[in-house]
């Protein structure tokens, strides 16, 4: 009986821990594919507008965030003019200790486009008050536009797996 009971019960420990381990793997964070972050950007422009975007340089990553680009893999959009404000930048970070700092010059690009069009710029304004940073491991993002939280909205499905 002892027997019987020992087995049933360690049954039930191995049930369980498949169990458990099929649950670890449905609720685990979904990597996000090269493939999606293509069609996010695709849809980040249209919702956008991408007829006054240009496909951004790599070293546009070190002028205008100050981060060095070959540290970073990265997808971004200027304006085609310098009369513009709007960019849609994702980095794919390489090292999880760098969030923070990727953070800090993301928003030290806001303040520089307050600077620059606070005087002169209202409709510029409005696209920089709408700006949106965020952070998806590895992924961090910076969306200037008037448009940014819908933009953002499609960055949170993607990353969600939806």
């Amino acid at each position: 009986m002892k027997k019987a009971n020992r087995a049933l019960i360690a049954l039930e420990i191995a049930v369980f821990a498949v169990i458990a381990a099929v649950a670890v793997l449905i609720l685990r964070p979904q990597k996000i594919a090269e493939a999606d972050i293509s069609e996010f950007m695709n849809k980040a422009l249209s919702i956008t507008g991408e007829e006054d975007m240009k496909e951004g340089k790599s070293l546009d990553i070190r002028n205008l965030y100050g981060i060095e680009p070959d540290t970073v893999e990265h997808v971004l959009y200027v304006p085609a003019t310098n009369m513009d404000a709007k960019e849609i930048l994702i980095l794919r970070i390489g090292d999880k200790s760098q969030t923070e700092a990727v953070k800090a010059a993301l928003q030290e690009r806001i303040d520089d486009r307050v600077n620059v069009f606070k005087n002169y710029g209202v409709e510029q304004m409005v696209k920089i008050n709408a700006a949106q940073i965020f952070v998806h491991w590895p992924y961090a993002g910076l969306i200037i536009d008037e448009k940014a939280p819908e933009v953002l909205q499609a960055w949170e499905k993607l990353a969600s797996g939806e």
